[in-house]
């Protein structure tokens, strides 16, 4: 099969944050906020990434919850395997606890008080999935995420980049999306349904650094791939990751992609 790649960019969602934190004295700072979104695709197959009803240039204060749920819909005519690379950004802060809080030695920490002893580079926003069992990346309960259960959904593959500024998850839909029937385009389950911005304080921070979430999306073309003798109608995690080294391969033989 002839393989080749290419890259649509969404428009960037740029949102505003107010980080409004009360510890001794109110804490106001301004900062920018970006979510990068590209589509990388491999083979005949083409594909867009939605993220209804978020909005841009929102103010956003620490706690509160913004819908952002990422759907990939199939927009071509051939069946596709896709994945998402999510890439968190990360922070020098210090955190606060967002809500009371009784530890073992049942000292009390009121909300807003401070739950870092010295500022840490960690991630700064969480995602959160609206369904009532937590499903979450394995000891890292502030990524939330869609998982599959007896039908279609998420698979958590494994974490990517983990620097200073970002740390990033690989998750990968179980299920081929079907081609494009007339108007009827196939999609996923959202792979989150919502990111709330963390408590904390930043003054070490320099505010013109932008703050991004990370959406990149690759497919596949399902067809010809012949890495299963019967192609199944759910794929496992192994059976994910191993169409996912497919395209990490494709993408080292053509080179690093550069995100902007």
């Amino acid at each position: 099969m002839k393989e080749w790649l290419k890259k649509w960019r969404n428009p960037l969602l740029i949102g505003a944050i107010a980080f409004l934190l009360c510890f001794g004295a109110t804490l106001a700072l301004l900062t920018d906020t970006e979510s990068k979104n590209n589509v990388v695709v491999l083979g005949n197959v083409k594909v867009k990434l939605t993220e209804d009803p978020y909005e841009d240039e929102q103010t956003v204060v620490p706690g509160q919850v913004i819908a952002k749920p990422p759907v990939i819909h199939n927009t071509g005519k051939n069946d596709a395997y896709v994945f998402v690379e999510l890439s968190m950004p990360k922070a020098k802060v210090q955190m606060l606890y967002e809500e009371d809080f009784t530890d073992s030695n049942g000292i009390v920490h009121k909300a807003g008080t401070l739950k870092d002893t010295q500022p840490a580079v960690q991630e700064i926003f969480r995602t959160l999935i609206s369904d009532t069992t937590k499903t979450y990346v394995t000891n890292t309960p502030d990524i939330q995420y869609n998982k599959a259960a007896s039908a279609q959904g998420w698979e958590f593959l494994g974490f990517g980049d983990n620097t200073n500024s970002k740390r990033s998850y690989w998750f990968g839909y179980n299920c081929k999306l079907s081609g494009k029937d007339g108007d009827n385009e196939d999609i996923t389950s959202p792979l989150f349904n919502s990111v709330q911005l963390k408590s904390f304080i930043d003054e070490d921070i320099d505010d013109d650094i932008a703050r991004s979430i990370g959406v990149n999306v690759f497919a596949i073309q399902a067809d010809n791939l012949e890495l299963f003798a019967t192609e199944p109608e759910f794929l496992t995690q192994a059976q994910l990751q191993d169409i996912l080294k497919v395209i990490q391969n494709k993408k080292t033989e053509l080179g690093e992609i550069n995100y902007e």
